[in-house]
């Protein structure tokens, strides 16, 4: 069975092992963690998700929250990945 290729959006990762983020390219709030969980897919790692059956933290400080620069950073996650993810 085929794995399909997604990107990790969290608030809590805990690797096992080290791969620098991309701060050359994602300086900012969003797409830095979908950029850091692409990497370990990109070096071989498989992304697991723990059993929950409920939430184990919320993240909201009420100002990351913002989407002002969300496009900026989208477009640059699209440009960077988006011939491994196959976006158009």
């Amino acid at each position: 069975m085929e794995q399909k290729k997604k990107p990790l959006e969290s608030r809590l990762k805990i690797p096992r092992a080290y791969i620098p983020w991309r701060e050359d390219i994602f300086d900012g709030w969003d797409f830095y963690d979908m950029s850091h969980s692409t990497e370990f897919k990109l070096k071989g790692y498989d992304i697991v998700f723990p059993a929950q059956s409920y939430a184990w933290c919320l993240h909201d400080d009420r100002v990351a929250l913002n989407l002002l620069n969300y496009n900026y950073y989208r477009k640059k996650f699209i440009k960077e990945y988006g011939d491994y993810y196959a976006f158009p």
